[in-house]
């Protein structure tokens, strides 16, 4: 699969993405507005329906929704609405990436549904269990779990659950690379849409089959299903929908190299995009349509359509788009010979892939502090049940105890005759056991040894990439000062930047200095209060015995700035000589 098609698929779910979700919202709010009039079983049924479009857009909420409506269904011994309340939690802590805990979820869900030979919460069941499964990359055990979930769904009667159990087998199975059975599946999905008369979801299944065609390299089908997803949602008035179908033709017919049919259909994405103010498709347009003009050897055009392509990226400060653009702009300067221009996107470039790094990173902190607020809003609705279990938990405590003291004595009396029994014995095998211990003593210092070797290695080597930075802009400078008659050497210049020392190697070096000395860090929090990033950078340096002029390259700084910051690290540990604090550090 070409990268730019890829893009298209990538960005198709995006955009099918946020539209669900502003349909959600919109469900949502009606959902509120009705929830004060309804009493009984139906408020169930609207709670859980609340809660099932809240995990998309609110998972926050969705812990007090569930915890609602289960107190009301076993209030009314409603037994439906307990299994969609745990199939509910199950889904969110899918959402959550908690797998082991919503599989858990989903299993009590799918006991409830069977003693109460409920087809349709089983189908359900199986659906959010391949979903669950498919999330950590278990295909095959995902594909088990929909195929069983569509016997079920057509006993229910559901024609849209099981259309969509055919749907997710079919984008299973195209992971897998297993195409013809994906057709086969995608088929399936598609004869039950048309007895639904569902046209969207129509509209859908024929971008997936399109994207399918594709991979099959089966183009001008791929442009036909395109073509009619398009037909559909224009039919719809769906902009945003039709844009994206206009958007793959585009990629379709410049694969094929139909260049004047590309451009024209990016045209009309654009227009329509434009009038729905999608800000990032915009971009997008204008990058795909500078890369057209690059396959027509137009490179002027091809640069003004990736300009205007960075420009809008910037003004709506969207990484992805800015690190395309200016890589994409690079290459087209650098063909020009167009130095300055050049260096200047691909530092953009560089920039913007190192901040995507630190982004994805960050995004992890966030998931997990967002399971840390989920658990302890499961935790607090727990509290008050808890409460009126302490009273009799005291009395079984008191009762435990006195059993307790007397199987106590007991075992007491049974331990002391075979201490007694056994002394002789016992005493042989610690013997055994001390020599084991010495020999992992011995092993594990020579393991510790080889981390240390490897630890200074990779300094070195950060060291070293450090040099090639400075050494290759300096000649980068000379070479402009006295003009450049050939490209290679620039190529050689401007790739060597890319291993210069960046904030992810000093988070990859961390990493490996706290496989090799784990509390370090820790006592260094003990004894300075919160040190910052350069004070843990230049003790971690010291640990490892690189002199001034070596912690001074790997921080770019000279040695007189090494020097003066030992000297405020040594002011914040409180030392009075530098001695004292490197025999501490390396102490650590």
């Amino acid at each position: 699969m070409s990268p730019f098609f890829r893009r298209a698929f990538l960005f198709f779910l995006l955009t099918n993405s946020i539209f669900f979700q502003l349909k959600a919202q919109v469900e949502v709010d009606s959902i509120r507005h009705l929830l004060p009039q309804t009493r009984g079983i139906e408020k169930v049924d609207l709670l859980n329906t609340l809660a099932s479009r809240l995990i998309t857009i609110s998972p926050a909420e969705v812990e007090q929704v569930t915890s609602e409506a289960l107190t009301l269904a076993e209030r009314l011994d409603y037994a439906h609405g307990i299994i969609r309340v745990w199939i509910n939690k199950a889904t969110l802590l899918s959402e959550m990436n908690d797998f082991d805990k919503a599989e858990e979820a989903f299993k009590k869900a799918e006991s409830l549904a069977l003693a109460e030979r409920d087809t349709q919460a089983q189908a359900l069941i199986k659906n959010g269990t391949g979903a669950n499964y498919g999330k950590q990359g278990r295909y095959a055990e995902s594909v088990e779990a929909y195929l069983l979930g569509v016997p079920l769904a057509g006993e229910a009667g559901d024609l849209d659950l099981e259309a969509s159990l055919f749907m997710n087998i079919g984008r299973t199975k195209e992971l897998l690379s297993e195409f013809d059975e994906a057709t086969d599946y995608y088929q399936k999905a598609k004869e039950r849409y048309t007895k639904l008369g569902d046209r969207f979801r129509m509209g859908q299944l024929y971008i997936n089959l399109g994207v399918l065609e594709y991979k099959k390299q089966n183009l001008g089908m791929s442009i036909e299903y395109n073509g009619k997803a398009l037909e559909i949602f224009d039919m719809l008035g769906d902009k945003k929908m039709t844009a994206l179908s206009l958007q793959n033709l585009g990629f379709a017919y410049a694969t094929t190299g139909q260049y004047q049919k590309a451009l024209n259909h990016y045209d009309r994405s654009y227009a329509l995009r434009e009038q729905i103010s999608d800000a990032y498709g915009m971009g997008k347009i204008l990058l795909n349509r500078a890369r057209v003009f690059d396959s027509q050897g137009q490179g002027k055009k091809a640069i003004q359509s990736a300009e205007a392509s960075l420009e809008q990226a910037q003004e709506i400060n969207n990484k992805f788009l800015t690190r395309d653009a200016s890589l994409f702009l690079y290459q087209q300067y650098k063909k020009q010979r167009a130095i300055e221009e050049a260096l200047t996107c691909y530092i953009l470039y560089a920039n913007t892939k190192d901040s995507l790094s630190l982004l994805a990173n960050q995004s992890r902190v966030a998931e997990l502090t967002a399971r840390y607020d989920f658990d302890k809003l499961r935790s607090e609705n727990q509290l008050q049940l808890q409460e009126g279990e302490i009273k009799d938990l005291k009395i079984r405590q008191r009762n435990q105890f006195i059993l307790g003291m007397l199987v106590l004595l007991v075992l007491i009396l049974v331990i002391f005759y075979n201490q007694r029994k056994g002394m002789r014995y016992r005493l042989e095998l610690s013997k055994r056991d001390q020599e084991i211990f010495r020999n992992e003593k011995e092993l594990a210092n020579k393991e510790l040894e080889v981390q240390k070797e490897r630890l200074v290695a990779y300094a070195n080597e950060v060291l070293l990439k450090d040099n090639i930075l400075a050494e290759a802009k300096m000649e980068l400078s000379e070479l402009r000062k006295g003009g450049l008659k050939e490209s290679e050497r620039l190529s050689e210049l401007i790739d060597g930047l890319n291993t210069s020392i960046t904030e992810k190697d000093w988070l990859s070096f961390k990493l490996y200095f706290e496989a090799t000395y784990p509390q370090f860090f820790e006592k260094l929090r003990l004894r300075c209060h919160e040190p910052s990033t350069s004070d843990q950078r230049l003790a971690a340096m010291i640990k490892i015995g690189l002199s001034n002029k070596e912690i001074g390259s790997a921080f770019n700084i000279s040695p007189d700035s090494v020097v003066r910051a030992r000297h405020r690290l040594r002011q914040k540990l409180d030392f009075a000589t530098p001695q004292e604090m490197e025999d501490f550090i390396i102490s650590l």
